[in-house]
C-alpha cells in the first residue's frame, strides 16, 4: 500500500516530508533517496524544521544546513577538523546565550518554586 507523502518542502536535492503514527517524524531524504535523517516530534529540532519549511525567506538557509548534514554525515573528519567544528559550535552557544530572553523575575520564582516541589517529590520517591 502506498502512502500520500506530507511534503513540506523541495530544496535543491532535498525533499522534507512529514509523517508518522505514534509519533511525528520530519524526515529530509536526498531526492534520488540515498541518504536521509529523521527528527522525532518529542526533539527540539523537529520544530525548528517545521517552523523552517514554513519561511519562505529561510530557504537559502535550509539548503545551506542541508547541505552541511549531508556532508557532515558523509565523511571521516581528523582532530583538527573537530576542533574547528567545536570551536564554532562553541561560538553559535555564545551567541544564542547572549540573545536568549531574559526571565522576569516572577518566572524566575516560579521555575524555583517547580524545581522545589520536583526535588520534593524525588526524596519522596528514594
Amino acid at each position: 500500500m502506498n502512502k500520500k507523502k506530507n511534503v513540506l518542502a523541495r530544496v535543491g536535492n532535498f525533499e522534507i516530508t512529514r509523517d508518522g503514527a505514534e509519533h511525528e517524524y520530519v524526515r529530509i531524504k536526498t531526492i534520488d533517496g540515498h541518504w536521509g535523517v529523521s527528527f522525532r516530534d518529542d526533539s527540539r529540532m523537529f520544530g525548528v524544521w517545521l517552523m523552517l519549511c514554513r519561511d519562505e525567506e529561510m530557504r537559502r538557509s535550509v539548503e545551506v544546513l542541508l547541505t552541511m548534514y549531508y556532508h557532515l554525515t558523509n565523511m571521516a573528519v581528523d582532530k583538527e577538523f573537530a576542533d574547528d567544528f567545536f570551536a564554532a559550535f562553541g561560538r553559535k552557544m555564545e551567541r544564542d546565550a547572549a540573545s536568549a530572553p531574559v526571565p522576569t523575575q516572577e518566572e524566575s520564582d516560579t521555575a524555583a518554586q517547580e524545581a522545589a516541589v520536583i526535588e520534593m517529590s524525588q526524596r519522596q520517591i528514594e
